[in-house]
């Protein structure tokens, strides 16, 4: 096997995990909205997307500044994401 082709499968089994990662973000969003914790009117694919990029930037910032507050910081960013209401199955 050659360097290009190692690097073409590492590649493809990158992308490949993070389309199922993707795939774990957008059912969790899609129970929640089952389950009355986010509105029907959800945007799965944008709220996924918003989810992942909270995450890469957390992760970013934090490999940078090693400042734990990032933390902190990105739980308040999460919440603005998905206001509190009231499930409908409670």
């Amino acid at each position: 096997m050659t360097c290009v082709s190692k690097k073409a499968n590492a590649h493809e089994r990158v992308v490949q995990l993070m389309a199922e990662r993707n795939g774990v973000i957008e059912r969790v969003l899609k129970d929640a909205v089952a389950a009355g914790h986010l509105p029907e009117n959800t945007d799965i694919p944008q709220m996924s997307y918003e989810v992942l990029a909270l995450v890469a930037g957390t992760n970013l910032l934090f490999q940078l500044s090693k400042d734990p507050q990032i933390f902190q910081r990105a739980r308040r960013a999460l919440a603005a994401l998905n206001p509190p209401q009231r499930s409908r199955k409670a």
